[in-house]
């Protein structure tokens, strides 16, 4: 599951996405670039040509990324959304 409070890094093989929480903290948005390409730097599979690293904020979720997840359900993703802005902004 992805956690609103965190970044996440999801490797889609083509695309390595990483998905930024409304309550991930200044620290790990900073990091979040650096790590992902860590990671594509390190990776021993056999990617295709041009693998990207592309960021996704919580209620931007692009079609290609929900896609990966057999039951994505937006309403339960924006309500999830609204109540990590609340806690992040109290």
């Amino acid at each position: 599951d992805l956690d609103g409070d965190d970044v996440m890094i999801l490797d889609a093989m083509k695309v390595i996405y990483v998905w930024i929480g409304a309550g991930a903290n200044e620290q790990e948005k900073k990091l979040a670039d650096n790590i992902a390409n860590k990671y594509l730097q390190g990776d021993t599979l056999p990617r295709p040509v041009g693998t990207q690293i592309v960021k996704v904020l919580q209620g931007k979720e692009t079609p290609a990324f929900k896609e990966i997840f057999v039951n994505w359900n937006d309403r339960i993703a924006v309500r999830y959304s609204m109540n990590s802005d609340q806690q992040f902004n109290k």
